[in-house]
């Protein structure tokens, strides 16, 4: 990412120090941010900074909630919003481009994906992350159901330059999909 990242942190103001953990040598900067946002909902949770890191590259934004915003931390994800997380991920990181205008979709409920998601379904299905649901009327996005583990392992192996082995120890890999099987194995490994 070229862009700057909230990693979290917590503040001694006796000690007059910050402090923060690091998985990884870069170069960091301190800075107090006004403009990020507060999710009503996520305060001392575990995933707090991590949807806080996510918020600052730009990849997620939050639900507006009154005169506030929260994140749903407890709710499933959508096929679109999931979508969107590894679009914008891919975007920031320079892997693919912004799909712009009129893309032609082979999806039959396009007219049912949200005004605020259309590029990114377009954007995925330009680049060969998302191929929709296969029925005898047609593909579907779907973009309001839950995201299934299968659907979003297949989507993030779908991003990956090379699967590698495709080994799948799961005790229930007996009902994973096919279409999804190789990727459940990649991610696994």
């Amino acid at each position: 990412f070229r862009k700057w990242q909230y990693l979290g942190g917590v503040a001694d103001k006796n000690k007059g120090e910050m402090s923060v953990s690091l998985d990884h040598f870069s170069k960091y900067a301190l800075f107090e941010d006004g403009t990020m946002l507060q999710f009503k909902d996520l305060k001392g949770r575990w995933s707090e900074n991590y949807v806080k890191g996510l918020y600052s590259l730009g990849v997620l934004n939050g639900i507006k909630d009154g005169n506030g915003y929260k994140y749903e931390p407890s709710r499933n994800i959508t096929r679109l919003e999931f979508t969107k997380l590894v679009v914008e991920t891919l975007q920031n990181t320079g892997r693919i481009k912004k799909t712009i205008g009129n893309t032609e979709l082979p999806f039959a409920d396009w007219d049912n994906i949200p005004d605020w998601g259309r590029e990114y379904a377009a954007s995925a299905y330009t680049n060969n992350i998302v191929k929709g649901r296969g029925t005898e009327s047609g593909h579907f996005f779907d973009a309001n159901d839950p995201i299934t583990k299968a659907e979003a392992a297949t989507i993030i192996g779908r991003t990956l330059d090379e699967l590698g082995s495709t080994v799948n120890d799961f005790k229930d890999k007996a009902k994973h999909p096919t279409w999804a099987k190789e990727y459940i194995g990649a991610l696994w490994n």
